[in-house]
């Protein structure tokens, strides 16, 4: 039971706090009962309250959820293609691990790593109406993914069996072809 309120404690001042952010006044359940009176006295609101309040606060929040424009969408194809130019370099250094944050996080991760619906070669494809973007889409993941892959493979290559040849090579080429493709659909614009 104790924890129980904690969780409910938690959750509502959450709720409080959202609400204070959007400006929302959240009514607090004000019954005779026992329980009511325990939860008022603690700032709890109600059920109904709670509710009306998270609705609230997300309907204030619909505009950021907009999808974005075909200008958005190429520029930040073009901060992805200029994240991805010192790779070749980095990959002669064996910065792995400074390869693989490029290839981690936006805008580059966004092509293969957050998932289709965060893709911005799809996004813009189905803007756009366009198949042939769809399939330039899946090869720069494809290529992304396995130069993150083999950059990964390079940073255990010393304890793993084998020749122990690490590959920089083979990731460059895969850099490569991911900034040739998105330069392609970014001068089509």
């Amino acid at each position: 039971l104790h924890w129980a309120l904690g969780v409910m404690r938690l959750v509502a001042s959450m709720l409080l706090y959202v609400a204070a952010c959007f400006g929302l006044q959240l009514p607090i359940s004000q019954s005779s009962s026992a329980a009511s009176d325990v939860c008022a006295s603690r700032m709890l609101p109600s059920r109904r309250a709670a509710l009306l309040g998270a609705s609230a606060a997300l309907l204030q929040t619909r505009p950021a959820l907009a999808k974005p424009t075909e200008s958005e969408l190429i520029g930040t194809l073009r901060s992805a293609a200029a994240a991805l130019e010192p790779l070749p370099g980095l990959l002669d250094s064996e910065k792995w691990d400074a390869v693989r944050s490029v290839l981690k996080t936006p805008p580059v991760g966004l092509l293969w790593n957050l998932g289709d619906s965060k893709n911005t070669i799809r996004m813009l494809a189905a803007l756009r109406d366009d198949v042939e973007l769809f399939e330039a889409a899946d090869e720069v993941a494809g290529a992304l993914q396995l130069a993150d892959q083999f950059t990964y493979d390079n940073n255990f290559i010393y304890y793993q069996p084998g020749n122990g040849k690490v590959k920089i090579k083979e990731p460059k080429q895969q850099v490569a072809l991911a900034r040739s493709k998105i330069n392609a659909i970014v001068e089509t614009e």
